[in-house]
């Protein structure tokens, strides 16, 4: 089996924003799939929050990342709690950031978003934990990554 440019699929998802009401126990989970050299794999990935240092700013983030049922990637990651909160996401502030508002339904539910198209993706963000509700990107290596949003926990 192939490896997952694993590094390129969690920049497609943390890029976005991430909310600044997370708390320990945030928990989002996406299911889609990765498309390379036109063999499908299904992809099942889930970020938690497991720490915040009020301190310094910053949350540890539990990224687990399933292919095909098989664990690919178990990983803690670094990053700022306090980046842009999707709940100030207005419609003019949507539109400065390239993007449109729109409603988007997935797994998770019906979510007021703002849609973003950009050269190698398609990303819906909404007031939800990690901001992305469905994106579909081109990672660097040429594979194609679709996710939608299956579940979200404050």
């Amino acid at each position: 089996m192939m490896l997952l440019n694993t590094a390129a699929l969690l920049a497609h998802l943390s890029a976005p924003m991430l909310t600044t009401n997370a708390k320990i126990g945030t928990t989002a989970e996406w299911k889609g799939t990765l498309t390379d050299n036109g063999t499908s794999y299904a992809v099942d990935m889930v970020m938690t929050v497991t720490a915040i240092d009020a301190t310094s700013g910053q949350m540890t983030v539990d990224q687990n990342i399933k292919i095909n049922g098989n664990p690919e990637q178990d990983q803690s990651q670094t990053m700022a709690a306090n980046s842009v909160d999707p709940g100030v996401i207005t419609a003019s502030a949507c539109t400065q950031a390239g993007g449109q508002s729109d409603s988007v339904t997935v797994a998770a539910g019906t979510f007021a978003a703002c849609h973003i198209v950009q050269t190698s993706s398609d990303v819906q963000v909404a007031d939800v934990p990690f901001g992305v509700v469905k994106e579909t990107g081109t990672q660097s290596d040429g594979s194609i990554i679709a996710l939608e949003l299956q579940s979200a926990h404050w």
